[in-house]
């Protein structure tokens, strides 16, 4: 069976490698993954900005590389060392705005990366939650928008997940880090979920966790800026008044519903993309290669390798603990 190596080289959206992993399955791969690049029959490289000379050297020649676009960065130096290396490149981007000037020899094609929603969705709840925000405290000094959802949670209105609060925000409104097999539970009681984007992902076509999960868990997600991939539940802020939020749960059931049909239906045409790219590759894959250090993913559920790495992840940090001697568990790379 062809190995298809998934690269996360900055950071790991656990959700995301989910996604992609299962996706791999089903096209007939082999899947693993690291932060490193790894020998393989087809590497997919989930995000980062570039190589380091280590990586790049030890791939070989020819091996055909997909690469997504969805964080918001330029991905152009990956795609230059990759045209200098690989075989056939497949880019993926959330929106045209990605998509550097030089493309010569790249395939590219505008899409979200994929989800599959019988992951993840939820029998829904009440909404015990009228809004909530997931994430780290972000240091974005004196960002509008960042004063404007810190106001709303120092008000009391917000329930928060997540690290750095401490000063920030009601202690009984926190609730600590959170990991992604919480997540679903939270939205799943949620009505509103608060987003908050780093100055560079605004008006690029920033793809976050949130835009698909909350609403396959029924709640809606407020952004700062335009929903490129037109998904639904996505509402943009309304000057400094958050919406009003009533627990109508019919309504979360239809918009569960018409999540789980835009997502099913983007993924499938997604995987006809990468299907037909892979058809017209010259040649047969390179079934010899394998990883010399990877984690491997098995199964067509979430897989208990990313599920233990979370919930240690989540205590450790809980704790205040530094994760690098977990990198011995395979976990990190």
């Amino acid at each position: 069976m062809p190995i298809c190596h998934i690269a996360c080289l900055d950071a790991v959206d656990f959700c995301v490698l989910t996604n992609m992993a299962a996706m791999c399955r089903r096209l007939g791969f082999q899947v693993t993954w690291s932060k490193t690049v790894e020998p393989c029959s087809l590497l997919v490289v989930m995000r980062g900005e570039r190589f380091s000379q280590n990586d790049i050297g030890c791939l070989p020649e020819g091996t055909p590389a997909v690469v997504f676009g969805y964080v918001g960065k330029s991905c152009e130096e990956i795609l230059h060392s990759l045209r200098d290396r690989a075989g056939k490149i497949l880019f993926l981007p959330t929106s045209q705005k990605l998509v550097p000037q030089d493309i010569a020899g790249i395939n590219v094609h505008v899409a979200p990366p994929p989800v599959y929603p019988e992951l993840w969705k939820k029998e829904l709840k009440a909404g015990k939650y009228p809004y909530t925000y997931l994430g780290n405290r972000k240091n974005l000094g004196d960002d509008p928008w960042q004063k404007r959802l810190e106001g709303w949670i120092k008000g009391g209105d917000v329930e928060v997940w997540g690290r750095w609060w401490n000063g920030h925000c009601p202690v009984v409104k926190q609730h600590g880090p959170v990991t992604i097999f919480t997540v679903p539970e939270i939205y799943r009681s949620t009505i509103y979920s608060l987003g908050l984007m780093y100055p560079f992902q605004r008006d690029t076509g920033m793809f976050s966790g949130r835009y698909w999960l909350a609403p396959l868990c029924g709640a809606h997600v407020l952004v700062e800026c335009e929903n490129y991939c037109e998904a639904p539940g996505i509402v943009l802020y309304q000057g400094d008044v958050l919406p009003d939020a009533l627990d109508d749960l019919d309504a979360r059931r239809a918009l569960q519903g018409e999540a789980v049909s835009f997502w099913r239906q983007k993924t499938a045409a997604l995987e006809r993309v990468i299907q037909d790219w892979l058809k017209n590759l010259d040649g047969k894959l390179d079934l010899s290669r394998r990883p010399r250090r990877a984690v491997g993913l098995k199964g067509d559920l979430v897989t208990m390798g990313l599920k233990a790495s979370s919930i240690i992840e989540s205590i450790a940090l809980s704790r205040g603990k530094d994760l690098s001697p977990l990198t011995k568990l395979g976990f990190w790379k």
